[in-house]
């Protein structure tokens, strides 16, 4: 069977599962929804019409990119398209956020954690902590628990809602075991088993015998370039029994041009180590660090 595979940052990693444990399975293609002059319908052209089925991630039809559109896919190429759900999960890491610019842009103030910034950290900056408090503030209590208190339970409401136009689901997977193991690096970063589960629903949803299970496998990980530890009482509240070290995995910075950015090279930091990184960045980019909006719940006294 040839697929094409459409989505964001998981299509890539969903097709490498493909390739490496599928063998009856052959990737023609995996399309990232991005919006950039070199993704278009051209240019996708030949591997959605080669494809037996195109495995689509659910795009709304206002989207900017038409090509990936729900819409313009199942008109198209009728009866040759088949869903399954963007794969997300707040319940390790809710304090994530992009720090965007005034008009919109995503991804516009890079750090140690790549586009990834702490709601806790942005928190302790906007309100004057030393980096020394600012650390200890990672795993503050009345913090996460005043502003995320049963997020694990709301994000898989959420999943379970947006899955529902899906041809598959995996909000159940994630549901029974995410305590017993972490299966996200970042809120839209599962693990490599959970795509693998993925798949296997895939191709029994296609009837394609997809052989015996083995638990062995040593998956690689495409998409653990960011890795940070589940805040102490989050990990409590839910009863996670993974381990849960204090290690912060991210890319090292360096200056360029007057600019201190993250470079290709991965780091681990502690989490002082962690602070001082962000702070580095925020005491240069502090009037955009000082206007974001945090949106949160609970703001303490």
């Amino acid at each position: 069977m040839k697929i094409t595979i459409i989505g964001n940052c998981q299509s890539g990693a969903l097709a490498r599962v493909f390739r490496d444990y599928f063998s009856n399975v052959t990737v023609l293609r995996a399309i990232g929804v991005d919006v950039t002059p070199e993704n278009s319908l051209s240019n996708a052209r030949e591997a959605l019409e080669a494809a037996d089925v195109i495995v689509a991630q659910h795009i709304r039809d206002d989207y900017p990119l038409e090509f990936v559109r729900n819409g313009f896919l199942t008109t198209s190429f009728p009866g040759k398209v088949i869903f399954w759900p963007n794969h997300f999960f707040d319940g390790y890491a809710p304090e994530m956020a992009y720090i965007h610019d005034p008009e919109g842009r995503r991804h516009v103030l890079p750090g140690p954690l790549g586009d990834v910034h702490l709601r806790s950290l942005i928190y302790a900056y906007q309100n004057g902590f030393s980096r020394e408090r600012a650390t200890r503030f990672l795993n503050d209590p009345e913090f996460f628990i005043g502003n995320f208190s049963g997020v694990a339970e709301r994000s898989l409401e959420e999943l379970k809602r947006r899955e529902a136009v899906c041809n598959v689901t995996i909000s159940d997977h994630i549901e029974s075991t995410f305590r017993h193991r972490r299966q996200f690096f970042t809120f839209n970063h599962p693990r490599t088993s959970v795509l693998y589960e993925t798949a296997t629903r895939l191709l029994s949803y296609l009837g394609v015998p997809r052989g015996p299970y083995r638990g062995d496998y040593i998956f690689e990980e495409d998409l653990s370039l960011v890795i940070t530890p589940v805040p102490e009482p989050l990990y409590v509240e839910n009863g996670m029994l993974f381990g849960n070290a204090p290690t912060y995995k991210g890319l090292a910075l360096v200056e360029r041009d007057g600019v201190l950015a993250p470079s290709d090279q991965a780091a681990y930091y502690s989490p002082s180590e962690m602070v001082d990184a962000f702070y580095d960045v925020y005491d240069r980019e502090r009037e955009r660090v000082m206007a974001f909006p945090l949106s949160l719940t609970y703001l303490m006294g």
